[in-house]
């Protein structure tokens, strides 16, 4: 689990451009420490926040691939393509 430590995202609804970086942060280093702890590649992984979250606190889950927990298809949003949406239109998840 990576947790944000800013206050003003709360969910996926605040997410903007403006956090992009923070989103490609959490993404680069969750899938490091992952490959180092575990031995895990980036394929054998899944990145994704919950919509709505089960609490107000932004925070980014990262399970293998074999595991199905939490990740049902219409509350996780894979952060890659959140990533993409939010580039495409910074106002995505605010409509």
């Amino acid at each position: 689990l990576g947790l944000c430590h800013r206050k003003d995202v709360r969910s996926l609804r605040d997410l903007r451009a403006a956090h992009l970086p923070m989103l490609r942060a959490m993404a680069r280093k969750g899938r490091e420490v992952i490959k180092n702890t575990y031995g895990l590649a980036d394929e054998s992984l899944r990145i994704f926040v919950h919509y709505p979250p089960q609490f107000y606190h932004f925070h980014v889950h990262f399970t293998n691939v074999s595991v199905d927990h939490g990740v049902s298809a219409e509350r996780a949003h894979l952060l890659d393509d959140v990533i993409e949406n939010i580039e495409r239109d910074s106002e995505h998840y605010a409509k």
